[in-house]
């Protein structure tokens, strides 16, 4: 399905997204006040080990990425303030807008692993912007954004869920076991680096093509499988696209 189809709701309802998810977040301010702050500034800095990482964000763009140490570095122009913390393993950020709703400018927040290192669980709540991972390995991840893309690339979780209300979500050169993706407004690819023939498939588009391994299926794809893994995508307006 060409994007000029449903580029104008695409339009609307990332607009509306991001306002709705920016206005319910700031509405619900429990901020715990970590140890660094990050507001109209740019820090970065070494971090202590962790093996989770937990996200709560109104507005802001997130690379996770592999690296020579544990680190976080931020980049903050907009009216938010963010905040982090390890605490038992576990790597906390909160960013909240606290004044100016409509200064829809995200911040962008850089948080890199060791090389080789495997996260107990990712997980992330998004109002807006967009979050993209590289190169990890992953036991339990759950990303959930209002509006922005979703992109992992070179990595390995064992069981994924990745949602958005308006964006992209791409799972490139990656490998799972079992993998639920849905965007309501918005294409997903799907480039599996193993193969799926064993696969249990349940994908279905309201408004859009989809595609296996560049064959048209009119809509909707189910298949059972002989194994364990799975994969769900379900989108009401957009593409879907799976190579293996």
């Amino acid at each position: 399905m060409k994007k000029g189809i449903y580029l104008t709701i695409l339009s609307a309802v990332t607009v509306a997204c991001i306002i709705i998810g920016i206005a319910t977040r700031a509405g619900n301010m429990n901020i715990k006040f970590f140890h660094i702050l990050c507001s109209h500034e740019n820090i970065s800095e070494e971090l202590e080990e962790f093996d989770s990482i937990n996200i709560q964000a109104d507005g802001l763009e997130v690379y996770v990425v592999s690296g020579d140490s544990y680190s976080i570095e931020c980049e903050d122009d907009s009216n938010s303030e963010i905040y982090w913390d390890v605490e038992s393993g576990v790597l906390n950020i909160t960013q909240t807008y606290h004044s100016g709703l409509f200064n829809l400018d995200a911040a962008k927040l850089t948080v890199t692993v060791p090389y080789e290192t495997t996260l107990e669980s990712f997980l992330a709540e998004v109002g807006a912007g967009d979050i993209s991972l590289s190169d990890l390995t992953v036991s339990m991840l759950n990303i959930n954004s209002d509006a922005g893309d979703i992109r992992i690339e070179t990595s390995a979780m064992e069981y994924g869920s990745v949602t958005t209300d308006a964006g992209d979500i791409s799972v490139i050169s990656s490998d799972f076991t079992e993998l639920t993706a849905g965007a309501s407004v918005g294409d997903t690819e799907i480039e599996s680096s193993q193969t799926l023939s064993n696969y249990t498939f349940d994908i279905k588009t309201d408004l859009g093509d989809v595609e296996i391994n560049g064959e048209d299926c009119l809509g909707s794809y189910q298949k059972d499988g002989s194994s364990e893994g799975r994969i769900s995508v379900y989108s009401s307006v957009g593409d879907i696209d799976i190579t293996y």
